[in-house]
């Protein structure tokens, strides 16, 4: 039973997964990056910025697009360096905004509702820093 909250299904088969790097580091939601008001203009240039790459990883891995009924898992991991600090979940995930709907726009998840797909965030240390995406289409 898919979960109403946060769309997680226990039964759901993967049928495809695909895993990149992106050098680029996401932010934090203290960096205030909003979708209105006087900074919706950063906003846009941040979001645009992930779509650019996205499309890169999209292009490179032959990642098809996601359709309506396609259903999606993506698990979204920040890599921080050595003079860098975990962030708390509320920034990781807040700042990760940006991200999500580049997914949508670049057409890799379907949308960004529990129905469409499910998305996780993680974070761990590492020496490459920046985000490693995976993307798992479900059957």
């Amino acid at each position: 039973m898919i979960c109403v909250k946060c769309g997680h299904d226990p039964d759901a088969i993967v049928a495809t997964t695909y895993q990149f790097h992106i050098d680029r580091e996401p932010p934090s939601l203290n960096d205030r990056l909003f979708n209105s008001g006087p900074r919706a203009r950063e906003y846009r240039k941040e979001r645009d910025a992930w779509m650019w790459h996205l499309r890169e990883a999209r292009l490179k891995w032959l990642i098809p697009f996601a359709h309506e009924q396609d259903r999606r898992r993506v698990t979204l991991t920040r890599v921080f360096g050595a003079r860098q600090r975990e962030r708390d979940f509320d920034n990781l995930s807040g700042g990760m905004k940006a991200c999500v709907d580049a997914l949508v726009l670049e057409k890799l998840l379907a949308g960004d509702s529990p129905g469409d797909a499910e998305i996780y965030y993680a974070q761990k240390r590492g020496n490459r820093a920046g985000l490693h995406v995976t993307i798992e289409v479900l059957q």
